[in-house]
């Protein structure tokens, strides 16, 4: 009878220990899978404000060239001329 138990608790623990081994094997995975899609989308979103940054500093330099352009063009003049 106490052989018996004993061979029940020893199927008991390891059954316990499968069990704990499994589960936290599984959320370990679902983790990293969790945390591999967040990485994923963050660089995605850093990729896309790059573009975005690249971008506004492009337009920028040109507004800052047609504004230099157009300093140049529209100096005023000191003499008026009358015919």
């Amino acid at each position: 009878m106490v052989f018996i138990q004993y061979n029940f608790l020893l199927v008991l623990v390891l059954f316990a220990f499968v069990f704990t081994h499994c589960y936290f094997k599984l959320t370990s995975k679902i983790i990293r899978e969790r945390h591999e899609c967040i990485v994923k989308k963050l660089e995605g979103k850093i990729n896309l404000n790059r573009n975005y940054i690249q971008n506004r500093q492009e337009r920028l330099a040109n507004y800052s060239f047609l504004e230099y352009n157009l300093s140049e063009v529209l100096v005023p003049q000191n003499t008026i001329r009358i015919e």
